[in-house]
Formats: structure tokens, C-alpha cells, sequence
């Protein structure tokens, strides 16, 4: 198990782009903006990064969790607690 100084959970930046796609649907333009807007969380482990969350918004106010990921060797080990 890591150590919570070892996990740090960020506001995804265009430089994350590649690695969030990885498991999102959204097109390009739309996940784009999504990180532009602050609305994807990634979670980063000795600079690599290993999981991310996504953002929705019902009636354009209320937030809520429309994916979350976690790279298949880094779960169980509080990456999704940290993301949350």
C-alpha cells in the first residue's frame, strides 16, 4: 500500500490529455474543454499518472461522477479515495 505523500490528485492540464483519453468516449474538442473547465481530476504516482476522474453536471449546476479510472495495477491502493 503507498503512502498518501507518495499520491497526489490534480486538476488535469492539456498535458494529460493523452492519458485520459485512454479510457473516454467524449471526442477530442469535448474532453478538451472538459480539462480546460476543470472538470477532469487525475491522480499521478511517482510522476506517472494512474487514474482519472470525470465531471458531468445535471442541469448545467449540480456535479456528479460520471467515470472514474484507475490503471489495473495501481487498484485497491486508494488511488479512487485520493480522486474522490
Amino acid at each position: 500500500v503507498m503512502s498518501r505523500e507518495d499520491l497526489t490528485a490534480r486538476f488535469a492540464t492539456a498535458s494529460d490529455l493523452d492519458f485520459v483519453r485512454r479510457d473516454q468516449p467524449l471526442a477530442p474538442e469535448i474532453l478538451r474543454r472538459k480539462v480546460e473547465w476543470r472538470e477532469v481530476i487525475v491522480a499521478e504516482l511517482d510522476g506517472g499518472l494512474v487514474g482519472c476522474l470525470c465531471l458531468e453536471y445535471l442541469w448545467s449546476k449540480v456535479p456528479y461522477i460520471a467515470s472514474i479510472h484507475v490503471t489495473p495495477g495501481h487498484q485497491g491502493q486508494g488511488v479512487g479515495k485520493a480522486l474522490l
